[in-house]
């Protein structure tokens, strides 16, 4: 059932525009983007501070003001504005351009709250943004960027995913990988490059790829916390790679994020803690912007 709302504002004053030390100030956010199809609205992940305690994040929940929508299976509740704006990296989030993953524009959207959005898989908090009713089906997946970087976008990009038993094979073999592990491999062509982009991750590692012809380059091993699922290459290029969104997970945790990756000078994909690409220097980022 739906429960009170209260009044919004569309496009709060959130911009820090000319605040140079601002590590955000040269920043623009890639992220997932998800649909509610009962408000006609889309959400993608809300970000604190990375000087915010933990203890501060976990009173936010304590002092929600209202509920936005509530079933049997999630609940969302609004978190008042001066919080939000305090607690949350919301620079340059006042409005954001929706992409699908074959990258058709879908409609520019504006901010009008943060929730906390609670399921039966996870709980976490949102930034949403007013859209027009889907035509299409609401299931699809979406991404979004804070402004289109004109100057990296990739001309004549498109990918499709490969299914070849014999190219996972030699992936398997030039990684030496044990073969007592299982794997899971996905395998993407990416144009104009002609290269095979793949994501190869069992329990104990993960592997981003590349294939060109006959040159075979691993560009990220994560063997730590985390575990790569899956990739979305998307038509923006640093470094003369594409960016990725990248589906990341802890093994035997259920909830996903997805996480931006950028190539960078040192010759590997850098995933970015909070979706923040520096568009002046992308081999840069602030402290506590980078993840690994």
């Amino acid at each position: 059932m739906f429960g009170c709302n209260t009044k919004e504002t569309n496009n709060p004053p959130i911009q820090k525009a000319g605040e140079e030390s601002d590590p955000l100030a040269n920043t623009i956010y890639f992220g997932e983007m998800s649909y509610f199809p009962e408000t006609d609205e889309f959400y993608t992940s809300a970000y604190f501070y990375p000087d915010l305690e933990e203890a501060q994040k976990e009173s936010l929940t304590s002092v929600l003001d209202s509920t936005v929508y509530s079933d049997q299976d999630r609940k969302r509740r609004r978190v008042p504005l001066p919080v939000a704006l305090k607690n949350f990296m919301l620079e340059g989030l006042d409005s954001v351009f929706i992409y699908d993953t074959h990258h058709k524009f879908i409609s520019k959207v504006a901010l009008v709250r943060v929730e906390y959005f609670k399921n039966k898989i996870e709980s976490k908090f949102i930034a949403v943004y007013k859209g027009d009713k889907l035509a299409s089906d609401p299931a699809e997946q979406y991404y979004c960027s804070s402004k289109p970087p004109e100057e990296l976008l990739i001309s004549g990009f498109s990918y499709r995913t490969i299914n070849n038993e014999s190219l996972n094979e030699f992936l398997l073999y030039k990684l030496n990988a044990k073969k007592n592990l299982r794997w899971q491999i996905k395998n993407i062509e990416v144009l104009p490059y002609k290269s095979t982009y793949s994501v190869i991750t069992s329990s104990e590692e993960s592997f981003i790829t590349e294939l060109n012809g006959n040159q075979f380059t691993i560009l990220k091993n994560m063997n730590g916390k985390y575990r790569i699922e899956d990739i979305l290459p998307i038509p923006f290029e640093v470094n003369e790679k594409p960016l990725l969104l990248a589906s990341l997970y802890i093994p035997g945790i259920e909830p996903r994020s997805t996480s931006l990756a950028v190539f960078t000078d040192i010759g590997e994909y850098r995933i970015l803690s909070y979706n923040r690409l520096n568009i002046k220097n992308p081999n840069n980022h602030p402290k506590g912007l980078m993840q690994n």
